[in-house]
């Protein structure tokens, strides 16, 4: 039997083009591992299911501005309608395929991670309401790129 849900945390990671959330529920013993985990299960099963991405499928109708649908039925119709499905169905797969590598991008098992911007352990326990971050590892240490733009600035005088 699982235990009861006792306590909702968020999990969140952010690049510089997007900032990814997920609402996670755990039990009262669960970890930061777990959160975790159970952050990739709904990033795995938003990536799927995003409305940006879900496949409308072949509509049989077209609606217009005002909300009129009409079915098309010539040739010439029906090869436009073909046209712009495979449109959709490649722009679809370039959707489905950049938010499936955007996912799969994401350091789960790696990159350190902390509470409210303080780095925790993984096999600590959260609290109820906490913020679980997954931190990405630094480009450089901004100590050393302000050194060498101070001196590139004495250098200019």
């Amino acid at each position: 039997m699982t235990p009861p849900i006792t306590k909702k945390c968020l999990v969140a990671y952010a690049t510089q083009e997007r900032q990814y959330l997920w609402a996670v529920e755990l039990g009262a013993e669960a970890t930061i591992a777990d959160a975790l985990n159970a952050a990739r299960a709904c990033a795995v099963t938003d990536a799927e299911s995003d409305p940006n991405v879900a496949d409308a499928g072949g509509a049989a109708a077209v609606t217009d501005a005002a909300g009129a649908s009409t079915v098309t039925d010539t040739a010439r119709d029906a090869a436009r309608d073909a046209a712009r499905d495979a449109a959709h169905d490649a722009a679809h797969d370039a959707a489905h395929d950049a938010a499936h590598d955007a996912v799969a991008a994401i350091p789960w098992d790696t990159a350190v991670v902390g509470i409210f911007g303080e780095v925790r352990e993984r096999s600590e326990v959260p609290e109820d309401g906490d913020r679980i971050e997954i931190y990405r590892p630094l480009r450089s240490d901004p100590r050393q790129r302000r050194r060498e733009r101070v001196q590139r600035q004495r250098k200019g005088r």
